[in-house]
Parts: structure tokens; sequence; C-alpha cells
């Protein structure tokens, strides 16, 4: 989990409770793996996971939601990802988009 999440991602995945940890790590890696996904079309960087940063809406995993990943890599650095995600009772499924800069 090291390879894909940073001391705040993991810490986040922690505070979840044990029963829900695995939803929580599979959440991390795929808004991160969508995030990547739509950036790459615009920036043509190969980036890696600890290059994204997830910050997850609500505090605990909930059966959907949202979340925003930024990027640490200048290429994509200021594009505004933001996405969706639902979690049923064997899959979690996410979405990423490029949202509309704000003026």
């Amino acid at each position: 989990m090291h390879l894909i999440a940073d001391a705040d991602e993991l810490a986040w995945v922690a505070a979840q409770p044990e029963d829900e940890r695995a939803r929580a790590r599979t959440l991390v890696f795929s808004s991160k793996e969508a995030a990547y996904k739509c950036q790459f079309p615009i920036t043509r960087q190969v980036l890696d996971f600890l290059d994204l940063k997830l910050v997850v809406k609500e505090l605990m995993l909930a059966s959907e939601g949202e979340f925003r990943v930024t990027f640490e890599h200048d290429a994509a650095a200021g594009l505004p990802i933001r996405g969706r995600y639902m979690v049923g009772p064997t899959h979690l499924v996410t979405a990423a988009l490029l949202a509309s800069r704000s003026p």
C-alpha cells in the first residue's frame, strides 16, 4: 500500500472501521487510477501513484460519495479532477472527470 498511498491517505485508511479498510484501500487505488486515466490524454505525463493526492469528501467510507485528486507533478498540477464512487456488496466503482475551472 505504501507504493500507492502517502502518509495522509494511509492514515485515512487506518481511521476507517476495520471491516471497511479493504474497501478504503480499493477506493484509494481506484480513484487514483481513474484520475490518472483522466489526465493522461491532456498532459501525456506518466505519473506514479504517489504523484496523485486523494481527498475523499466523507471522513468515513459510505455507499457513495465524492473525491478530489490533486497532482504533485508539474504537468498535471492545477487540473481540477473530481470524481464519484459507489460501493456495492461485491464491487467498488469510481469515475473521474476534468471539472470546469472556476473563474
